[in-house]
C-alpha cells in the first residue's frame, strides 16, 4: 500500500493515477476496510470521467464496484440503479473486459437474491449461462464463474448445488493459474456441502485444498482464511 501511495504522488498521468486508486481500493476491500475502498474507487471514477476519450472498461468496472458497495450497504434502490448499468455498460465492452460483465451478472443476482427474489436470480443466470455456451470452448472461465453464482443461490438440500458447483470445479482446476479465488470458493462451497451432509472425507478433501490456495492470495490472519480453517476444524471435530 505504502508503494501505491508514493506512486499516486508521483504521477501526472491521469489514467495511471485513476488505476492506481482503483487497485489501492481493491486492497482497502481485501483488507475490510470498505469506506476507504469506497473513497478510492469514486475518486478513480471521477479522475476517469474527465478523461478523453472516455476509458469506457475502466469506467464500467468502477461503476460496478460501486455499485457492489451501496449493496453491502443494503441501500438496494441505489446499489440496482449502479449494478445495471453495469450490466448493460458492459455487453458494449470487448471481451478481453468479459470478467466485468461475469461480476455485473454475479452483483444482479446478489441484488434480487438480497430482495427476496432467489427465483428469480436463478433464472437471470440461466440465461446468461445459455447465452455463454452457445461458444463454450471460448467461454469456460465465465462459464464456470456463473455455475458458481447459480451454485450459491441453491439451497443446500437442492442436489442441483453439487452439480453446478462439481462442473465448475472441473473447468476451474484446469485453470487454476488464472482463477485463484473462483477456484478455491468452488472448493470451500463443495467443503461445506459435503460437511452438512456428513461426508466429511470429502468435506475434508476440499476444505484443505481451499486453504492450500488462499494462503497464496491473501495474507495472515485474513478473515478468509480463518473462516476455512474453523471450516476445517468443524470438519475434524464431526
Amino acid at each position: 500500500m505504502e508503494s501505491y501511495e508514493k506512486a499516486l504522488q508521483c504521477q501526472n498521468d491521469p489514467y495511471a493515477k485513476a488505476i492506481t486508486q482503483l487497485n489501492m481500493g481493491v486492497i482497502h476491500s481485501m483488507n475490510k476496510s470498505n469506506d476507504t475502498a469506497f473513497k478510492c474507487y469514486v475518486e478513480a471514477r471521477d479522475i476517469l470521467q474527465q478523461i478523453h476519450p472516455c476509458p469506457y472498461e475502466a469506467i464500467t468496472q468502477c461503476q460496478g464496484i460501486i455499485g457492489n458497495y451501496y449493496l453491502t450497504l443494503k441501500d438496494y434502490n441505489t446499489a440496482e440503479d449502479y449494478c445495471c448499468a453495469t450490466f448493460e455498460m458492459s455487453n458494449r465492452i470487448s471481451l478481453n473486459a468479459d470478467h466485468i460483465r461475469i461480476q455485473s451478472i454475479k452483483a444482479l443476482a446478489d441484488l434480487y437474491n438480497k430482495r427476496g427474489m432467489k427465483q428469480r436470480a436463478i433464472d437471470f443466470c440461466q440465461e446468461q449461462l445459455f447465452i455463454y455456451e452457445k461458444e463454450p470452448f471460448e467461454n469456460q472461465i465465465s462459464i464456470a464463474n456463473i455455475l458458481i453464482t447459480i451454485g450459491e443461490l441453491y439451497d443446500d438440500n437442492n442436489d442441483e448445488k453439487i452439480r453446478v458447483l462439481d462442473r465448475a470445479l472441473s473447468i476451474l482446476k484446469k485453470n487454476i493459474h488464472i482463477q485463484y479465488a473462483a477456484a478455491a470458493d468452488c472448493f470451500f462451497m463443495i467443503a461445506e456441502y459435503y460437511h452438512k451432509r456428513n461426508v466429511d472425507e470429502k468435506a475434508f478433501d476440499h476444505a484443505m485444498r481451499a486453504l492450500e490456495i488462499r494462503r497464496k492470495i491473501y495474507p495472515n490472519n485474513h478473515s478468509i482464511l480463518i473462516e476455512t480453517q474453523c471450516l476445517i476444524d468443524a470438519i475434524k471435530s464431526s
